[in-house]
């Protein structure tokens, strides 16, 4: 085929092949136009050739007949009339503001990779524009490449510093992001590109979710901007600084460095540094249990991503938020958070690097709605990107996963899952909390292997005293309602009141709901009159908010038994069968069938719950 192809080249005239030459070179901007500048004719004049490569089925209209034939017209130009031809395709296409993208190929295709240069940013700021974010991150990489062969190194610095901050938002591959950093840092000429380098090989680290290394590189960075006196290096240093210390439970620290960066952010910052900057002080106030005050920063966080265009920022507001409403108990406006954000990641090309949080989250909603299939796809789907992008939250999308196994009963899937959690001096809080919590509910279930119900709650006293008195409401409030369920029945009341009464102040009206509930079975064996209290009004919020501390089922059954206790036998039927019919609808709807019969007879909660709706239907 190509000897063949080579022949009807050789067939043509001199006229014909000038032509077809031309339009190997130009792509897909030949034109008639294009033609007369290059040749230097009219069009009149190249007509008959024109005709003769259709007749030859060289060409078809501006286009070429076949891939092959573009490929064999293409190597007859030798390369010193090629790069002479892409000089003046390139001259035509800028005369007539062309795509920058195929102007800048143009200009290095001709050797000339400086003229180039402001067509490579045109071409990036329009990929950025069109969401095609791996597109922007390559034209930037180009261009970093060619100023670096020009000598100019802060214009290179520059470009790929975009390349590589972009690049941790949508990627985020382990080898990619570390050779950005290791160039910035070669490219780094003065002591604030220097500095830069290390925040941008911090930053690389957060978002990954390795806290315990970006720290140490933050806190040097911090020391080395207030020697250099830079007010906006200071800036950025103190809200690195804020999350990192944000992420590893150092509340107060967290706060006074976010505090010391937002005069001059708020006065210079773009939009996007002040959308980061407001859902940093949301994440925070949320962690401090001041949820009322994180939802204006979760607002601004995402009106401000959305504006500067960077949709990455956007979608990662909407998780954050949804951590908020999921702590105030309204699931479905979680969920509904949850899925904008995971929607706004499917506008822009690419992989988004914190879609394994997202989906973290979902599987957490998911769960306590009942929606188990999509709660298990969510949370599988969340440890394999967390694998691939996030290691340092590998351990966390587990314990989710791990959390979905507790809901349908599945002790020996649980069991396995928790030996494989690492729990060492960079566990997180959280992670630290979630294990504790799924052991102790594998130690009440008596599942084999697991450690005995006492030293389990040992661990939970041992997580619960490290979280401090005041710190991390979402994680301390939902362990002391787990412990208190040992305690004898009085001091148990008093401690679930403590703790109701401390929910409702901050807004965490889940883990209020979560208490009464509690208190309604506790009160059961001692109290009648308040059980039925309690189950009323457990009953009622439960209209309006859902609890992440305990299984769905547990409201129907402790509040049927609250109710039965206090001679309601009617209201207490009613709740029960409610609670029974909730269970077999879900078994049959949203349980994959592999787990229906561990879901409904091995959950200690939901297996209780139908043996009482069986005895009152006795």
């Amino acid at each position: 085929m190509g000897r063949l192809i080579e022949r009807r080249i050789a067939q043509l005239s001199p006229a014909a092949l000038a032509l077809a030459r031309v339009a190997s070179i130009a792509g897909a901007d030949f034109g008639i136009g294009m033609a007369e500048q290059v040749l230097q004719a009219t069009a009149m004049q190249f007509a008959d050739g024109l005709n003769e490569l259709e007749a030859a089925q060289v060409m078809r209209g501006n286009a070429f007949a076949h891939d092959l034939v573009y490929d064999a017209v293409r190597a007859s130009v030798p390369a010193t009339i090629a790069a002479h031809t892409h000089v003046k395709v390139a001259d035509w296409l800028e005369q007539r503001q062309g795509e920058p993208a195929r102007i800048a190929e143009h200009w290095i295709a001709a050797d000339q990779g400086v003229r180039a240069l402001p067509w490579l940013q045109r071409a990036a700021e329009a990929a950025r524009r069109a969401l095609r974010a791996k597109e922007y991150i390559a034209f930037l990489e180009r261009k970093s490449a060619i100023e670096e062969s020009a000598g100019q190194t802060e214009a290179a610095f520059a470009s790929l510093m975009l390349a590589a901050d972009e690049f941790v938002n949508v990627d985020l591959d382990s080898v990619t992001a570390h050779a950005h950093c290791d160039r910035l840092d070669r490219l780094a000429g003065t002591p604030s590109q220097r500095l830069e380098a290390r925040l941008q090989r911090a930053h690389m680290h957060q978002q990954r979710g390795e806290h315990h290394l970006s720290l140490p590189i933050e806190q040097a960075a911090l020391r080395d901007a207030v020697r250099l006196g830079d007010a906006r290096l200071l800036a950025e240093c103190h809200q690195a600084l804020g999350v990192a210390c944000s992420m590893t439970n150092q509340a107060a620290q967290a706060l006074q460095h976010l505090q010391a960066c937002t005069p001059w952010i708020n006065a210079n910052g773009s939009d996007e540094q002040r959308s980061e900057l407001h859902g940093n002080l949301a994440v925070l106030h949320d962690n401090l249990g001041r949820l009322d005050d994180a939802l204006p920063h979760h607002e601004l966080a995402f009106n401000l991503a959305h504006h500067s265009g960077k949709l990455s920022n956007a979608s990662v507001a909407c998780g954050n938020l949804a951590c908020n409403r999921i702590d105030a108990g309204d699931l479905a406006a979680a969920e509904r958070s949850l899925l904008q954000g995971q929607q706004i990641i499917t506008m822009y090309d690419g992989f988004g690097a914190h879609l394994g949080l997202l989906q973290v989250l979902r599987a957490l909603s998911l769960c306590h709605l009942g929606r188990y299939g999509d709660a298990l796809a969510q949370a599988e789907q969340a440890v394999q990107a967390m694998r691939q992008y996030q290691p340092g939250h590998v351990d966390h999308a587990m314990l989710r996963l791990g959390a979905c196994w507790w809901h349908l009963g599945q002790w020996s899937r649980l069991t396995q899952l928790l030996a494989a959690v690492t729990l060492d001096e960079h566990a997180s809080v959280s992670v630290r909390v979630q294990h504790a919590r799924l052991s102790d509910e594998v130690a009440r279930a008596g599942a084999a292997g697991s450690a005995a119900p006492a030293a389990a709650r040992r661990v939970m006293c041992i997580e619960l005293a490290a979280i401090g008195t005041a710190d991390r409401p979402d994680l301390r409030l939902p362990l002391q309602i787990a412990l208190a369920a040992d305690d004898e029945p009085e001091p148990a009341l008093r401690q679930l009141d403590a703790l109701r009464t401390d929910a409702e102040r901050i807004g965490h009206l889940g883990t209020a709901l979560a208490a009464r509930i509690r208190c309604a079975g506790v009160a059961a064996a001692v109290d009648p009159a308040r059980a039925r209290r309690e189950a009323l009004a457990a009953l009622a919020l439960a209209e309006e908010r859902q609890t992440t501390a305990l299984l769905p089922a547990e409201l129907w059954l402790q509040c049927g038994r609250a109710l039965a206790a206090a001679g309601d036998a009617a209201h207490a039927a009613e709740v029960i069968s409610r609670g029974r019919d909730w269970l077999h609808a879900t078994a049959a709807e949203q349980v994959p069938e592999p787990f229906r019969d561990s879901f409904l007879h091995r959950n200690p909660a939901n297996r209780e719950l139908l043996a009482l709706a069986s005895r009152l239907a006795a």
